[in-house]
């Protein structure tokens, strides 16, 4: 019982008070028995949740509240997708549950609506469209959108769940080299796949964490990297990284070439993100400094040679790490938050050098998001800066990210 209760209380969080998911569940996996059944659970319920609300539609005649709610759909996660657990106990302890929390006068609610689920196990919608959003649990909306975007074939690519495991690992330049990384593969037999002449895939072993903590390596997505390398920097060039946390991106650019980085964020916890990263991995040439990037800083003006804007975004690229991704997104959600990136993008033109480099990235698909922000400030500024590439990276379920990157250059 004290799982089942572990995992309610972290999920009634992140659904009620908006909680981090990793944060939370982070937070309370100390009083859970057997953690991984607890993440699994957790994680499990956020990652079909537009399933999970569909099936409970269909089997109750109003949306039950909150704690019910989240009750069914922890009973409906393990009635389907946790086959080690028999469905008769999955029922009795998510009804003892339901005592639990207080909800004594729900629970024959609760055990006659799983039972039902028990012998129906979920009838998708006869709409295609809508049976799509269901069985890749995708809000309706975002679905016709990518749809709208990038056709249908595409978009089922795009909503097809990863199966792929590894993780994009990096080497620390200054401290390791691919041949020491690739002899600890050898010695403990770990397969990976090749990436570039400094990374690889693989999966995440106790060794990596080891390396990682040791700033021998880090985590980095083979798109993030590109965004970095797309700045094109020479030794001697003084570079901006207005949104940077955690770090990652102003760290491998410190790696790239000999140059002095500005690293920028909003809040004190970020910018303390980005100086632990910058000290795990001894990096040199890093300032961090709290700036608001949709304020304009004088100080910043034409001061830089190269400029790096990885704006906030939906994160709808990186579903497959993000179980909470969907949370409480929606359309009108993605129009603020391309306000903010074009906002953002303006400020930042203004602090290229000319001749200077300009790289606009983000980790998602959606083009309100990517290329109409480009294709609206190259209308404004067409006299003033050349579009020289862009490119949209969609999910391939061989480890590559949802990334969009743009470079510009200042004429």
């Amino acid at each position: 019982m004290q799982d089942y209760l572990v995992s309610y209380r972290t999920l009634y969080s992140i659904f009620q008070n908006k909680a981090f998911a990793s944060l939370e569940l982070s937070n309370n996996l100390s009083e859970a028995s057997n953690k991984e059944f607890v993440t699994k659970l957790v994680y499990g319920v956020l990652e079909k949740n537009v399933e999970l609300e569909y099936y409970i539609s269909q089997l109750t005649s109003k949306k039950p509240k909150a704690p019910i709610y989240i009750i069914l759909k922890m009973g409906m996660y393990c009635i389907k997708y946790m086959d080690s657990i028999p469905s008769y106990a999955i029922v009795n302890k998510l009804v003892d549950l339901t005592a639990k929390i207080g909800k004594m006068e729900l629970k024959g609610f609760v055990n006659a609506t799983l039972k039902k689920f028990v012998t129906w196990k979920g009838v998708l919608p006869s709409d295609e469209i809508e049976a799509l959003s269901v069985s890749t649990s995708t809000p309706l909306w975002l679905v016709k959108e990518y749809i709208d975007q990038y056709g249908l074939s595409t978009a089922k690519q795009i909503l097809k769940p990863s199966t792929y495991v590894y993780e994009h690992i990096r080497i620390n330049s200054r401290t390791y080299s691919m041949k020491e990384l690739l002899g600890v593969m050898s010695e403990f037999r770990l397969k990976y796949d090749e990436s570039t002449s400094n990374a690889i895939y693989t999966k995440y072993k106790k060794i990596m964490k080891e390396l990682y903590a040791q700033g021998k390596i880090t985590v980095q997505s083979r798109t993030s990297m590109i965004a970095c390398e797309e700045m094109d920097l020479k030794d001697g060039d003084i570079v901006l990284d207005l949104c940077a946390a955690p770090g990652g991106k102003s760290v491998y650019l410190s790696e790239i070439k000999d140059v002095q980085i500005v690293s920028c964020d909003i809040y004190d916890h970020r910018l303390e993100l980005i100086n632990s990263y910058i000290k795990r991995m001894q990096a040199k040439g890093i300032e961090v400094l709290k700036n608001d990037a949709t304020i304009y800083n004088e100080a910043f003006d034409s001061r830089f040679d190269k400029v790096l804007c990885d704006v906030p975004c939906s994160g709808l690229g990186v579903k497959d790490r993000k179980p909470d991704v969907y949370l409480g997104i929606n359309k009108e959600d993605i129009l603020s938050l391309a306000e903010i990136q074009f906002k953002i993008l303006s400020n930042a033109s203004k602090y290229v050098k000319k001749g200077g480099i300009l790289v606009y990235s983000t980790c998602t698909i959606l083009k309100q998001e990517n290329s109409d922000i480009i294709k609206k400030f190259m209308q404004e500024h067409n006299e003033e800066f050349e579009l020289l590439k862009e490119t949209q990276y969609l999910p391939n379920g061989k480890g590559q990210d949802g990334f969009y990157i743009a470079k510009l250059k200042k004429k």
